[in-house]
């Protein structure tokens, strides 16, 4: 891949953004992917094409982001946790 992820799981403003870098362009603004619950874990995929979201929330969810345009590509709900 050619991104870094970052989650900002300990800013309390931004605890639900998924920050993400171009590492070829490493002075360009990050893009940010809001969601609505707190982001705590990212794993690619086996093939790296995929970044595998996971948010903490009662009601927890894994989000499935394209890596090559960022884009959600399914969701899985309904997964339970502390």
């Amino acid at each position: 891949s050619m991104r870094v992820y970052c989650d900002n799981t300990i800013n309390q403003k931004k605890s639900n953004v998924l920050t993400v870098f171009d590492i070829n362009n490493p002075d360009a603004p990050p893009t940010e992917l809001t969601f609505k619950k707190k982001v705590v874990h990212m794993e690619y995929n086996k093939a790296g094409d995929e970044v595998w979201i996971s948010l903490w929330d009662k009601e927890g969810e894994i989000v499935v982001i394209d890596d090559k345009t960022l884009e959600e590509k399914a969701r899985i709900t309904g997964l339970y946790t502390p």
